[in-house]
């Protein structure tokens, strides 16, 4: 990652954290701190950096609003928060920190069939991993398409 890269993948962890702060507090820090050792420095940044997982959501959020302000960037809500926060968690997929099942498991509880229409694919693969037994389905298959829906998902917002 470059330093370029970072206002959207610090876009993506607060509309995660914002979501879920329980899911998204470690997410939110790990990406601000590593911001912060590619240069990416300011005082909200550095604030976010040093916290641990028993920050209360009060507490960070006047730090995560100043971060995104200089920026530039307008705080994660809506369908843009839901589509920025399902790729933290595709992030999170792809390096190896959740399973696939868990994904959609979020997906289906944080968004739900009433979100984002980028959520549909997760939401239907959650649906056929909880009838796995009845259908007869490959879970290995289903791990796959969850892996190209990340990957698709990354590669175009």
């Amino acid at each position: 990652m470059t330093p370029e890269d970072y206002p959207s993948l610090l876009f993506d962890a607060a509309a995660l954290w914002e979501m879920t702060s329980s899911e998204g507090l470690d997410e939110l820090v790990q990406t601000a701190t590593s911001a912060l050792v590619l240069g990416v420095d300011m005082p909200s940044i550095r604030y976010l950096a040093g916290e641990t997982d028993t920050a209360s959501y009060w507490a960070l959020r006047p730090y995560v609003e100043a971060m995104l302000d200089a920026l530039g960037l307008d705080y994660p809500r809506g369908q843009a928060g839901e589509v920025a926060g399902m790729r933290s968690m595709c992030r999170r997929l792809l390096r190896g920190a959740i399973s696939e099942q868990r994904l959609t498991t979020w997906v289906l509880h944080s968004i739900g069939w009433e979100g984002t229409s980028e959520a549909r694919e997760f939401l239907e693969l959650e649906s056929a991993y909880s009838e796995v037994d009845a259908l007869e389905l490959d879970v290995k298959a289903l791990d796959v398409a969850v892996h190209r829906e990340a990957e698709r998902l990354l590669s175009v917002t």
